[in-house]
């Protein structure tokens, strides 16, 4: 079907389809204005700009700090797709609520734009998944951005510590943007790593009981070439992180899940509610280890600033971080004490 949503819980785990006459009229952004949230069948429209306090049918899926709610979801239907959206929907209930992901979004307005595909993708493939589901070709500013592409491609540079070397497939080499140093690394070698870690992240998605050692072993490998900002190797890393916390090894899913924030953070809008959930599970899966209670305690924070602008402060996942993120500093109070509690010889 055209133009239904796909109803997500709070972990943005499928769990129906919808339509939202309101919503559908929304136009698709790579670079979003607002994006969709959930709660049970009711979707809530958030914005990802700050400007966006309203809703505007020419905004990409919007809401602000304020949700629009959408008891009929007439509305929503309207606003079309951007890979840069403007604005978000979530649901609570049969409630449709739109979020802005840009600030100076503040009302609604059908120009908004909306993102119909994950944003977290290669270009090629979000443009191949609009072509067979929406019958349209996306020229959004993210599908046209170069630099974005050659980012989510790169490969890592050996010479600097921050530095990443962009991959364009029509060149000869690969340079550093930082510290202007050529990769050893060839750029069909590079390619071909790529495809075999699509292949891998594809055999998880569709086989998730499987053997994860494969999976391990072809990331370890990989990352030594490609850099921590290339997309199919952070799609790797979050499905071995799924396939961890399904099977219950969760200092397993916690080192990986860790090695996909700097690609969540460089692709995703800052309200978008995907980054609120990776910096969520981060800190979750990091406070079962008294090791890493100071990373948990660093990723609730970012996961309780994040929250408050896609989700609200009102919202329950807000409130649900706030309270382990008090736990936890609790718990670093007192193993500090226990280390510094004098022995007693007597």
């Amino acid at each position: 079907m055209v133009n239904v949503f796909t109803i997500s819980n709070d972990d943005l785990n499928t769990i129906g389809l919808g339509l939202y006459l309101g919503l559908s009229v929304l136009d698709h952004s790579c670079d979003p204005d607002a994006f969709v949230l959930f709660n049970g069948t009711k979707a809530v429209l958030r914005p990802l700009k700050q400007y966006i306090t309203a809703y505007d049918s020419s905004v990409g899926i919007l809401c602000s700090t304020e949700d629009f709610l959408f008891k009929r979801s007439i509305l929503l239907s309207v606003l079309d797709h951007s890979c840069d959206p403007d604005a978000f929907v979530l649901f609570n209930g049969t409630k449709a609520v739109l979020r802005p992901l840009k600030q100076y979004i503040t009302a609604y307005d059908s120009s908004l734009r909306i993102a119909y595909c994950d944003l977290l993708d290669l270009t090629s493939m979000r443009r191949n998944q609009l072509k067979q589901q929406f019958f349209f070709t996306c020229e959004c500013s993210a599908c046209l951005d170069l630099e974005r592409e050659k980012t989510a491609r790169s490969v890592r540079c050996r010479h600097c510590v921050d530095g990443y070397c962009p991959l364009d497939v029509n060149e000869n080499s690969l340079v550093c943007w930082q510290c202007g140093a050529t990769s050893e690394v060839h750029v069909d070698e590079a390619v071909h790593l790529m495809q075999q870690v699509e292949w891998e992240v594809k055999r998880l998605q569709e086989r998730r009981n499987d053997s994860i050692c494969t999976a391990k072993d072809l990331y370890n490998e990989a990352s030594i070439i490609l850099s921590s900002l290339n997309i199919p190797l952070c799609q790797l890393a979050d499905r071995i992180a799924s396939w961890g916390i399904d099977n219950g090894n969760f200092s397993l899913a916690a080192d990986y899940i860790e090695k996909t924030i700097s690609c969540f953070k460089r692709f995703y809008p800052t309200a978008h509610p995907s980054l609120s959930l990776q910096y969520f599970k981060a800190g979750k899966l990091h406070s079962l280890n008294d090791l890493t209670l100071e990373l948990a305690a660093e990723r609730l924070e970012q996961a309780i600033e994040s929250l408050h602008a896609s989700h609200g402060v009102q919202h329950s996942l807000s409130a649900e971080a706030h309270e382990l993120l008090c736990k936890v500093q609790q718990q670093r109070r007192d193993l500090e004490n226990q280390r510094v509690r004098p022995f007693n010889f007597y």
